[in-house]
């Protein structure tokens, strides 16, 4: 990751250098819509807070008693499917 970093903060550089401040607002926000665009398993990388989602957000910046959270995210309302040949009891 150290690699990726190092790249991005290059880059980040050379905007920085060619278009001054509007070359890093510009470069940053390439990155927030490169970030937005990404998804993993079927869900957005960024999700909740690209697709904002009000009931996603109980356990995202604060931790909240688990009593509260008694649904999963509406990012990850997957189907539960029974896998073949395979047994629960070993």
């Amino acid at each position: 990751m150290s690699i990726a970093v190092r790249i991005i903060r290059l880059a980040l550089m050379m905007l920085a250098a060619a278009l001054g401040f509007l070359g890093i607002l510009t470069g940053l926000m390439a990155l927030l819509l490169h970030l937005t665009s990404l998804r993993s398993f079927g869900v957005s990388y960024m999700s909740p807070f690209g697709p904002y989602v009000q009931s996603d957000m109980k356990d995202k910046i604060f931790r909240l008693p688990w009593s509260w959270m008694t649904t999963r995210p509406n990012a990850n309302q997957v189907q539960n499917t029974i896998l073949r040949g395979y047994s629960s009891t070993a």
